[in-house]
């Protein structure tokens, strides 16, 4: 596509829509080191908590029940958040009615009908 024939309202809807920002609160180079850091914090959490099981029984049986037992912390990355939702988030609480844009309107309606849900788009 020739960058003559672009055009820039499509283009800025396809901004909102595409472009993510961290839902971290962090900036994105310090949380590329918060995830590395929580998939480490529980995998070490879990083999530590399974060695005091394994420590705690005398009898082979018994240790095979105990870290049968032993669940594995649960922490996922949660998926960024699209440009436009994060922008919006930021207007409603204000309640400026000049600073809705109908161009971002429409990347939200996209949002939406993708199936792209938040709490903040409601």
């Amino acid at each position: 596509m020739d960058s003559e024939h672009r055009d820039p309202e499509r283009d800025k809807i396809r901004d909102y829509t595409k472009q993510r920002r961290n839902l971290y609160g962090e900036n994105d180079k310090s949380s590329r080191k918060a995830i590395r850091f929580r998939k480490a914090w529980v995998n070490r959490s879990y083999r530590r908590t399974v060695r005091q099981a394994i420590d705690a029984e005398l009898e082979p049986d018994l240790v095979a029940d105990a870290v049968q037992v032993v669940q594995r912390k649960d922490w996922k990355k949660s998926a960024d958040e699209p440009l436009a939702a994060q922008v919006e988030s930021r207007v409603k609480p204000y309640g400026n009615p000049s600073a809705r844009s109908p161009l971002r309107k429409e990347a939200l309606k996209r949002l939406r009908k993708a199936g792209w849900y938040s709490s903040r788009l409601r």
